[in-house]
């Protein structure tokens, strides 16, 4: 389930998401998953560089809710369609217009979604996470303060973990407002086809103005038909990044700030899959936070941003003829990492011209490095 549209449920079939239980009783750095390092690098990228600064405020992460040991809230399951309030004092002594929240959540009877908002304004049909039994699922999220803080809705019984990361005090640098649907294939039965474009407009998100040039958005991949990624960036050139990783069936969301011009963002799916978008704030892009086109700082599968490429599965490249996809990349850059001893500098440089010569125009400035 990812939200419900014109408030009521929809429920999508969610295959391949029980294949490792995770123990949900030890959630901490350590025992956290691939969703929490997502989180924790986004939230470095978007607080690291401006935390003196007093427009954005990082913290020490302060743990503000679980409900499983009674921290912030009872020691019990959030229930169904309850309402759960959380008063972020920290971030409104001072003077916080958005927090800066990562959100878990644990121990799902269920399959559901999880919704966050400013208190005080209706209950927004949209979600910043989904879950199911069996698997610990988290998300960042930047939301705005309403009276008497964050509130905080599951569709389904679950504990909730909420961990305080920063704030905003700037308007300019990030105004929250009340999360807007702003797409959903699944109602208008137009799903993200595989290597198309698809371009959004921002103009019915609340809280959209004339000065906005920047928008906090939750992406969630519905059903996709196959492994694959989502991007969501500036129209214009696509960039060699990813916005949300997913494995065929599943429903997965992360959250992602992105700069925009003429009222509008592009998606960019290398799969057919449904794509839900919500919207949860604005910024001028001309304050402390400043955005820019994705780019890629690191991918250890190939050595970018990192000191070699040891630490990859070996694998099968993908064959002569084969048209490229991101399963193909990953045998390769696999085989790459276990070619070893004489000529093996050789056969790298074989192999990379041949994913090179297949390997469309974005995804060939970032293989041309390996090249030289």
């Amino acid at each position: 389930m990812v939200g419900s549209p014109a408030g009521r449920p929809l429920v999508t079939e969610v295959g391949n998401m029980q294949r490792r239980r995770i123990s949900s009783r030890r959630v901490g750095c350590s025992r956290m998953g691939s969703r929490v390092g997502t989180a924790v690098l986004a939230l470095a990228a978007l607080f690291g560089p401006m935390a003196a600064r007093a427009g954005a405020v990082a913290v020490q992460p302060a743990r503000v809710l679980d409900t499983r040991v009674g921290t912030g809230a009872a020691a019990r399951p959030l229930g169904r369609n309850e309402t759960l309030t959380l008063p972020v004092t920290a971030a409104v002594t001072a003077g916080a217009g958005a927090v800066s929240l990562n959100l878990t959540v644990t121990d799902a009877t269920a399959a559901g979604f999880l919704t966050a908002w400013p208190c005080g304004q209706p209950t927004p049909a949209t979600s910043i996470l989904n879950f199911v039994p069996g698997r610990i699922a988290a998300n960042h999220v930047v939301v705005g303060v309403g009276a008497g803080g964050v509130c905080l809705a599951a569709s389904q019984p679950v504990h909730v973990i909420a961990d305080l990361m920063g704030w905003f005090t700037d308007p300019n640098d990030y105004r929250g407002a009340a999360p807007t649907r702003l797409l959903d294939t699944r109602v208008t039965a137009n799903r993200l086809a595989a290597g198309t474009e698809r371009r959004l407009s921002l103009a019915s998100g609340a809280g959209y103005g004339s000065g906005a040039a920047a928008v906090a958005l939750n992406v969630t991949v519905v059903s996709p038909t196959a492994d694959g990624f989502v991007v969501v960036y500036p129209c214009g050139p696509r960039p060699v990044a990813s916005t949300v990783n997913f494995r065929a069936g599943e429903v997965v969301p992360n959250f992602t700030i992105v700069s925009f011009t003429a009222a509008e963002i592009c998606l960019y799916a290398n799969v057919a899959t449904d794509v839900v978008v919500d919207s949860f704030g604005w910024s001028t892009n001309a304050a402390t936070l400043r955005l820019a086109l994705p780019s890629r700082l690191l991918d250890t599968r190939i050595g970018v941003g990192w000191s070699a490429i040891q630490a990859v599965r070996a694998g099968p490249p993908a064959s002569e003829g084969e048209p490229l996809t991101l399963a193909h990349l990953d045998r390769t850059f696999d085989t790459l990492a276990a070619e070893r001893g004489a000529g093996s500098g050789e056969r790298r440089a074989r192999i990379l011209r041949s994913l090179f010569e297949r390997a469309p125009e974005p995804e060939r400035r970032l293989l041309a490095g390996l090249l030289l």
